[in-house]
């Protein structure tokens, strides 16, 4: 049974094209950056190339970019590496940002969660009150990995910026899926990964303005100027900037697509099945990204069904898989506790087509049912 994969939120399968252009670096160019000989010098050279790629597509310089080991990573360095005592976030964003601000706070920081409403978007008012209240740094999600929405980053740069505090965007979902421009948004510091954009894993960056100093949390050599110790990455490094090269290119065309795809599930889901709700805002989503929960479902029961028709999706974050509570970021678009464990999300990509998608919309209504009917209440309610 061939496979039709829908969660591109959580990983992306490797472009054949990003994949040509490691293979050089996996093979016969393995050298070290920081050797001086030819083959280091080479790699240097490949390295070097790749950073110019990667600040292109948001528009910053190259000395401005730093290689890291994953979006994580370069989360927390963002938030552990600024100086300050008093950071804000807000409630929908991912672990690696929330347990960073979390790790700090048991340190004497003060940390603040901003509020989002009943769609995910952020709390402009709650914003203004930590900003108030002395917050030098301010961490928000460009697209949330789970329900899609857009917060108005510009809006929430300018405020920042008016303060002279710190904005960090955790941007691994919408790097190379949505324009990012980092002079025009005001943003300070910005955390991207490669395995989102069709590039390998294991390999990330951050955008570092000028007008942040950093600490670093890695010690060791002096790589990454000093603040990522470590041997570079290369493959997974020419990775990264062959896969943003790509994503320029593509970037518009894929949107389209994806979103016309995303407004044909919606529809068909919202309108041709009961008892179901689209989570996080309808219009200014991420392209691809749908996040339905079902009432009178178990998620774990109809994820497992997909599977046996070999459908892939997700409830949520793939970081999170393991833990029974109720995702945090349906809980705080409000959802009651019972009902989030029915949630799906579907997340299209560069590789899915028409007929996976009629596929889909044939076979997800009868899983519905068939899972549904296994709830003590189903006859009751149906």
């Amino acid at each position: 049974m061939p496979i039709l994969y829908f969660d591109n939120a959580a990983t992306t399968p490797l472009d054949p094209l990003v994949l040509r252009e490691m293979l050089p670096h996996l093979k016969k160019e393995f050298g070290n950056p920081e050797s001086p000989y030819s083959l280091g010098k080479r790699a240097r050279s490949a390295v070097d190339l790749a950073r110019t790629r990667v600040a292109e597509l948001i528009n910053s310089s190259p000395d401005e970019i730093i290689f890291t080991g994953s979006g994580t990573e370069s989360n927390n360095l963002a938030l552990k590496g600024t100086s300050t005592g008093h950071l804000a976030a807000s409630a929908v964003e991912h672990h690696s940002v929330l347990e960073s601000c979390r790790f700090l706070e048991t340190g004497g920081a003060r940390f603040d969660l901003i509020s989002v409403d009943h769609l995910g978007r952020l709390n402009m008012s709650s914003l203004g009150s930590s900003l108030s209240r002395g917050a030098g740094l301010v961490s928000v999600m460009h697209a949330n990995n789970e329900i899609g929405t857009i917060q108005p980053i510009l809006e929430i740069g300018k405020a920042c910026r008016d303060r002279r505090v710190i904005l960090h965007v955790d941007a691994v979902q919408t790097f190379g899926h949505l324009k990012i421009d980092v002079r025009k948004m005001k943003i300070d510091l910005l955390s991207l990964s490669a395995h989102k954009i069709y590039g390998p894993k294991g390999v990330g960056a951050l955008f570092i303005g000028s007008n942040v100093c950093l600490t670093s949390h890695l010690h060791g050599g002096e790589q990454e100027r000093h603040l990522r110790a470590s041997t570079h990455n290369v493959a997974g490094i020419v990775g990264l900037g062959m896969a943003a090269v790509l994503a320029g290119e593509r970037q518009d065309q894929e949107a389209l697509k994806q979103s016309s795809w995303q407004d044909m599930i919606r529809d068909k889901v919202l309108h041709g099945m009961e008892r179901v709700r689209l989570n996080g805002d309808p219009e200014l989503r991420l392209p691809g990204n749908l996040s339905f929960t079902f009432d009178f479902v178990d998620g774990k029961e109809l994820i497992a069904e997909l599977d046996r028709r070999g459908i892939c999706a997700s409830g949520g974050a793939a970081c999170a898989t393991s833990d029974p509570r109720p995702s945090h970021v349906l809980q705080a678009i409000g959802l009651p506790q019972d009902i989030p464990h029915g949630t799906l999300r579907l997340s299209l990509g560069r590789f899915n087509n028409d007929l996976e998608i009629e596929k889909l919309l044939r076979v997800l209504p009868g899983v519905i049912e068939k899972v549904r009917k296994k709830h003590p209440l189903y006859e009751m309610l149906f």
